[in-house]
């Protein structure tokens, strides 16, 4: 988070206001997500694509998209990884088979106090880690369905908690699914 507040706790009133101008602050996310997509389609063998309309049921329907992509890994058993472009401006990223795509940033409200660098600090830590392998779980729960991952670099789980009925394509029991890392394309020499 930025050093907004220093050492004191932001106000009460801060975590409902956004006074600074979003579009100054982060308006070089989407130009990194452009870049990135096109840099993973040629490093790794993956091919980017403008997202399908299953790609698109992934993203909450309340998100304010301009433009969504996939990039997809030659292997089937590697993640595809999900971007979406908002007038936030931030970017969505989904990836796995049911995980939820997340905002990038996550909030931006005064007391939060995101800037730039840690926006694309998130983004880079999300397409290390569907780059390299993870496990994506997918666990039924009374109160709703959990969906999570764990990956070897990070000690703790992603989780994301779903009641909606909008995602329609989750298993009707408890799953997990483990994603292989990318591999590198294969460059002709």
């Amino acid at each position: 988070m930025g050093d907004r507040w220093g050492v004191e706790s932001p106000p009460a009133e801060a975590y409902s206001r956004v006074t600074r101008d979003m579009h100054a602050v982060f308006g070089g996310l989407h130009a990194h997500a452009d870049t990135l997509v096109a840099e993973l389609s040629t490093k790794y063998g993956a091919t980017a694509a403008p997202a399908s309309d299953v790609d698109l049921r992934r993203f909450s329907r309340s998100t304010d998209l301009l433009r969504a992509a996939a990039v997809r890994p030659d292997d089937p058993a590697a993640s595809p990884l999900l971007f979406g472009w908002t007038s936030h401006p931030a970017l969505v990223i989904g990836f796995g088979r049911y995980l939820h795509p997340g905002i990038v940033p996550m909030c931006g409200c005064d007391a939060c106090d995101t800037d730039l660098q840690e926006a694309l600090d998130e983004v880079s830590r999300l397409v290390r880690l569907v780059i390299g392998g993870f496990d994506e779980a997918v666990r039924r729960r009374l109160s709703g369905v959990e969906l999570g991952y764990r990956a070897a670099e990070e000690s703790a789980s992603g989780l994301v908690r779903r009641r909606d009925a909008g995602y329609r394509e989750l298993p009707r029991r408890s799953r997990t699914i483990t994603w292989v890392p990318w591999s590198a394309r294969q460059h002709a020499g």
